[in-house]
């Protein structure tokens, strides 16, 4: 299929830029490499193209405590909500709210920040600058584990 030919196959040839782009606007027409307008059967493909991308980006990075920490709390939220159905306590809602809102917090607070901004704090680490049109997935996310590790191995 021609899609598959013009597209980004894997987070070793996709640029961070568009993995970026994809994040930040969910639009899948940045895994190919000449944007153009997709029909419903091509949205499908690449949608199937981007979970088998983000699968590898998972098996190859894994998940970061950031995430961990959001899904703990989403269960915990989902536990009192079973407790609430099971037991019928109404006092349980405020309980859910707070949680609720201390997971906003979280997810605001332990968001990815600007990109762009995290790119420059990587270059000053780094000592060189990433062109992120060229600079690949695992290239981007390598150099950040490289950083943590230093830091951690340096204690910084």
């Amino acid at each position: 299929m021609r899609l598959y030919k013009d597209s980004y196959k894997s987070i070793d040839d996709l640029p961070i830029y568009n993995w970026n782009e994809i994040h930040r606007t969910g639009n899948l027409v940045y895994l190919l490499k000449e944007r153009k307008k997709l029909n419903e059967f091509e949205k499908v493909s690449l949608g199937r193209r981007w979970t088998k991308i983000y699968d590898e980006y998972i098996k190859h990075f894994g998940f970061s405590e950031t995430f961990i920490k959001v899904i703990e709390k989403q269960m915990y939220i989902a536990e009192l909500m079973i407790e609430k159905a099971e037991t019928g306590d109404k006092t349980i809602n405020t309980f859910i709210e707070i949680e609720k809102r201390a997971l906003e917090k979280l997810k605001e607070k332990t968001g990815d920040g600007d990109f762009y901004e995290s790119k420059a704090m990587m270059e000053k680490q780094l000592g060189f600058t990433i062109d992120v049109k060229k600079c690949s997935v695992v290239e981007f996310y390598s150099y950040i584990k490289s950083i943590e590790k230093d830091a951690k191995r340096t204690g910084s």
